[in-house]
């Protein structure tokens, strides 16, 4: 967050947008790995918890899938907090509570904790669209802007 913020206090739209794409880059690889071996380790984790909980192994393996798309759009929230611009993070958020507050409230009376695991999947997966659809948009309003200047 500070580097954004420094970045932005110089008015280094270059600089912001190259930090963002490591950061997104670094973060995917990580997200992907620390998911890919708690997947392949999650049947011996599930079970050191005991049998009652091997049936819940799907749920777990849906919700380390549900970090990938979050970590990713926290990058552009780390930006926004970084630019001060709280609102928008606010609302940024708002799609996604909706969906996974409709998840709960419609999947896991029915589905236990496989519908917690993909209420919160659905919900990251269009945290992270809408994310990426505002950051597109910003984007080529910024570029509208500088080459009308």
């Amino acid at each position: 967050i500070p580097a954004f913020s420094k970045l932005v206090a110089r008015g280094d739209v270059g600089g912001s947008k190259r930090l963002r794409r490591n950061l997104l880059l670094v973060n995917l690889g990580v997200a992907l790995l620390v998911a890919a071996i708690l997947i392949a380790g999650s049947g011996l984790i599930m079970q050191l918890y005991g049998s009652e909980f091997e049936e819940g192994r799907l749920a777990f393996v849906v919700i380390l899938l549900s970090t990938v798309p979050t970590v990713l759009a926290n990058v552009y929230m780390q930006e926004l907090v970084g630019a001060g611009r709280m609102w928008r993070q606010l609302w940024l958020h708002t799609p996604y509570l909706a969906i996974v507050a409709s998840g709960f409230a419609l999947l896991v009376p029915r589905y236990q904790a496989a519908g917690y695991a993909y209420a919160l999947l659905l919900g990251s997966v269009v945290f992270l669209s809408h994310v990426l659809v505002a950051a597109m948009s910003e984007s080529r309003q910024s570029t509208r802007q500088e080459s009308n200047s």
